[in-house]
C-alpha cells in the first residue's frame, strides 16, 4: 500500500523491511523436514509470449498459461536420515522402479497423509514483531529431485550434512493475514 501526499511524492504505510529469517514452513507429507529447514525459494513466474507476424516484425502478445519454477528446499539431514527417507521414499513411491505395488502403497497412505501421492506446502510469512502475516499455500506439491548426500573424511570443519529437494506444484493462493 502506498500512500500518495500531494501530486509528486508517495510514501509507503509500511517501511518495515522483510527478513529472510522470518518464516514457518508445513509440509504434511513430510514433517520432519520443517525443524531442519534452512532455505527455501518463492518460485517465480512467468507467462510466454505469443508472437504474431506481420510484414515487418513480430508483435508479442501475453500467452494464456501461467508457467511456474520449482521450488526448492534445503535441509540439514538428521543422523537417522528421517527427514531424507520422507522425501526420497515419496520420490521413489512415484518412480516405482522395482515394482508397479510401490505406487499403490504410496496411494493407499491418503488417510494418513492426506492424497499420499502430492501434498500442500504452507509457507508463513512473519512480519517484523513475528506475527503471521502472509500465507502463501502451494496445491498440489510432489518431489521431483532430491540432491545425493557426499559423505567424506578431509572436512576441515565440522559440517552437516544438508539435502536440497525440488517440488513441482499446479498453483498457489497468497492470503493475507
Amino acid at each position: 500500500m502506498v500512500k500518495e501526499i500531494g501530486a509528486l511524492v508517495r510514501q509507503p504505510l509500511n517501511r518495515n523491511m522483510l527478513s529472510q529469517l522470518d518464516y514457518k514452513f508445513l509440509l504434511k507429507r513430510a514433517p520432519a523436514i520443517e525443524f531442519f529447514l534452512q532455505r527455501i525459494n518463492l518460485p517465480g513466474i512467468n507467462i510466454p509470449s505469443v508472437s504474431a507476424p506481420n510484414p515487418f516484425t513480430k508483435i508479442p502478445f501475453s500467452g494464456d498459461h501461467i508457467n511456474f519454477q520449482p521450488m526448492a528446499i534445503e535441509f540439514k539431514v538428521d543422523e537417522d536420515f528421517a527427514n531424507y527417507f520422507e522425501i526420497h521414499n515419496w520420490l521413489y513411491g512415484l518412480g516405482f522402479p522395482e515394482e508397479f505395488g510401490q505406487y499403490g502403497e504410496l496411494a493407499e497412505k491418503k488417510q494418513i497423509l492426506g492424497d499420499g501421492l502430492k501434498s500442500d506446502i504452507s509457507l508463513m510469512i512473519l512480519n517484523s514483531v513475528k506475527k503471521p502475516n502472509i500465507e502463501i499455500v502451494f496445491h498440489d506439491c510432489f518431489p521431483t529431485s532430491l540432491s545425493d548426500l557426499v559423505l567424506t573424511t578431509t572436512p576441515q570443519d565440522l559440517d552437516y550434512l544438508e539435502a536440497i529437494a525440488t517440488f513441482a506444484f499446479t498453483w498457489y493462493d497468497v492470503n493475507r493475514m
